[in-house]
């Protein structure tokens, strides 16, 4: 870990303590996991303490982790040619009905993750809150109110 991400890991740890996670950086990205509880809290304090300064949007999605880490491109054995790759008839998305994959074995499937940025700070930041449970999203308020630069009270994710 490098002093930049050691410092900054230091800082959430200081404004945030237990409520988030510093889980992984990636290409000088943190990606901080929250619990449903602390969502609203910690975009907040992120939004709002000048420590951080994140006062952008710039991605908001929803993710369903059934297939997450499987692969239906063939990519070991392939040629430098291009559509020789193709896709494996068998991967997610392609299934019968009676034959669909299964979650049981996942403790956490569907999350919100939203992609912040301090434009002050020229830092950018992963968010990510997993849903309760795995049967079914629930829905949680906006974490920004109306007239944050996305203007997405309306767009409750979790």
């Amino acid at each position: 870990m490098n002093e930049s991400t050691k410092a900054l890991t230091e800082l959430f740890a200081a404004h945030l303590g237990e409520r988030a996670v510093v889980k992984d950086f990636q290409r000088g990205v943190a990606t901080l996991e929250v619990a449903p509880e602390n969502w609203l809290e910690c975009c907040r304090i992120l939004r709002d303490d000048p420590a951080f300064a994140y006062e952008q949007l710039t991605d908001l999605c929803g993710v369903d982790y059934l297939s997450y880490g499987q692969t239906e491109w063939e990519t070991t054995a392939a040629t430098a040619e291009g559509f020789s790759r193709g896709v494996e008839g068998l991967g997610p998305g392609r299934f019968a009905w009676s034959d669909r994959p299964e979650a049981n074995h996942l403790k956490q499937r569907f999350a919100a993750v939203i992609h912040l940025l301090s434009l002050q700070h020229n830092k950018r930041l992963r968010l990510r809150c997993f849903a309760p449970d795995s049967d079914r999203l629930r829905f949680y308020r906006s974490p920004f109110p109306q007239g944050f630069p996305a203007d997405w009270q309306c767009c409750s994710t979790l």
